[in-house]
């Protein structure tokens, strides 16, 4: 029984290489793509809400929720198209889509410190210049 059978999932589907994404789903919008990183970055609030820098290390599962999200982000980042990249040519959109390799160490271990520089620093500055782009997207219907 091939993998695709254990998941219930018909040997005639097309996956792509990763299998990551369904390829007969319809494409999704380049704001629908915008609005999602948004509210991945808005799930990362709700979880370090008003917690320090402390009570952030000591909470494994805080952790690990806040990098399953930023590794999203990254994949999400890396499905922009150029164009859409252009519009808003201040989001350093390599560098966000390659975060997940500079957020985990040799040892596969998250350096906490990074990680809550970027939930505090650098993920509020996204989800403003994301929301611009977003405004920006959807007036263009796209």
């Amino acid at each position: 029984m091939g993998a695709g059978q254990n998941l219930g999932i018909s040997e005639s589907m097309d996956f792509d290489n990763n299998f990551l994404f369904y390829t007969g789903m319809p494409k999704r919008t380049q704001s629908v793509i915008v609005e999602d990183i948004i509210s991945f970055i808005g799930k990362i609030d709700s979880y370090t809400g008003e917690l320090s820098y402390q009570e952030f290390s000591l909470k494994p599962m805080v952790v690990d929720a806040c990098l399953h999200n930023i590794q999203i982000i990254g994949d999400a980042i890396a499905t922009i198209n150029d164009e859409t990249r252009h519009k808003a040519d201040t989001i350093p959109w390599t560098l966000i889509s390659g975060m997940r390799g500079r957020l985990i160490s040799d040892s596969l271990e998250a350096d906490h410190e990074v990680v809550w520089h970027v939930i505090t620093n650098a993920l509020p500055e996204l989800k403003h210049k994301l929301e611009r782009l977003h405004k920006r997207l959807v007036a263009r219907n796209l």
